[in-house]
């Protein structure tokens, strides 16, 4: 073979694998990006719900929130706490994540995203601790003027808890905002 065509076919050895290469980075880093949006906006707006569902259920009261956290709770109980229910958190591409696609994420964003989603979770678990009311303690608390003292100090233990969650999952944001 002359020199012309080993030129040709050395050029062609080594163009090649350099072009697949770029060709596969590209395709993953689209699949990361077609990844990565819509599920930092479904975290996204899950927090922003939990934002503003804890603003709304805390200016429930604001006479007594120096009085500590069981006076706090009273007072919201007694202003209408109890007619609100936690956001449903969107978890559609969260759950849906394909093994596959999850290869497109970072192990720091599966351990972060699962923080979220589990604190997302627990608070929701929490919550409805907080609003269940059996029929012996829905008899008792009718019948008390104050009930709704008696109310929070039966359930600070889980309010103090939700406050905590709250707060750490508010805290860690949106992880896929981050970069």
């Amino acid at each position: 073979m002359d020199t012309f065509w080993t030129q040709i076919l050395a050029f062609f050895i080594a163009f090649i694998p350099g072009v697949v290469i770029a060709l596969l980075a590209d395709s993953l880093s689209r699949r990361r990006v077609l990844i990565h949006a819509p599920l930092a906006l479904e975290v996204g707006a899950n927090l922003g719900a939990l934002r503003d569902f804890w603003q709304t259920i805390n200016g429930l009261d604001t006479e007594h929130q120096n009085e500590g956290v069981e006076a706090h709770f009273a007072a919201m109980a007694q202003n209408g706490l109890l007619g609100y229910t936690a956001p449903r958190w969107s978890i559609v591409r969260w759950e849906r994540l394909a093994p596959q696609t999850a290869g497109a994420l970072d192990e720091r964003d599966i351990f972060s995203l699962t923080r979220v989603y589990s604190g997302l979770r627990d608070i929701t678990d929490l919550y409805g601790q907080i609003l269940t009311i059996h029929d012996d303690e829905r008899a008792i608390l009718d019948n008390e003027r104050f009930w709704y003292n008696r109310f929070a100090g039966n359930r600070i233990r889980f309010f103090e808890r939700l406050q905590k969650q709250v707060t750490e999952t508010l805290s860690l944001g949106n992880p896929l905002e981050q970069k």
